[in-house]
């Protein structure tokens, strides 16, 4: 299990725009300003969006999901709640369809915690999507930094 975790760091992380402990000298003061610090119904509520946005994805990607929330949480684009980023209106669909309200699964809370401990050691994707569920062009038309499973992950 452990060597899953690191794997999937190793792969993730620096996809994401996240920089290594080796380079924490030079980004220490960004990192110690983006810490985020999540109350249990916070990380709970992240972990049931991570359940319903990433269901049937690889853990890198429920981790991705996890850390684009939290890169909202940084950007004076979204609001500056965790719930704010969640509901705001039709931003993601299982608050309109409801599954949101569906229990977490034990591996989206770990993906959320992963996601936290990296948080703010880098630049970050601030969307995802599935391109064989959407049409958006405004959405495509932003830049790919990964593609994990069938997600892309954009900024």
């Amino acid at each position: 299990m452990l060597k899953k975790l690191i794997m999937t760091a190793a792969l993730v992380i620096p996809a994401l725009g996240v920089q290594y402990a080796g380079d924490a000298g030079q980004h220490k003061a960004e990192a110690a300003e983006k810490q985020v610090s999540l109350s249990s119904n916070e990380k709970d509520l992240l972990a049931r969006l991570v359940t319903a946005e990433a269901k049937g994805e690889p853990y890198a990607a429920q981790v991705a999901v996890a850390t684009v929330v939290l890169n909202r949480l940084d950007s004076d684009k979204f609001p500056d709640s965790l719930k704010g980023i969640v509901y705001q209106k039709n931003e993601f669909s299982p608050v309109l369809n409801g599954s949101i309200n569906d229990p977490a699964t034990s591996e989206a809370k770990k993906a959320v915690d992963e996601a936290i401990n990296f948080h703010g050691k880098g630049q970050g994707s601030l969307f995802f999507y599935n391109p064989d569920k959407t049409d958006n062009q405004w959405l495509r038309g932003k830049h790919e930094t990964i593609k994990i499973g069938e997600h892309v992950f954009a900024k």
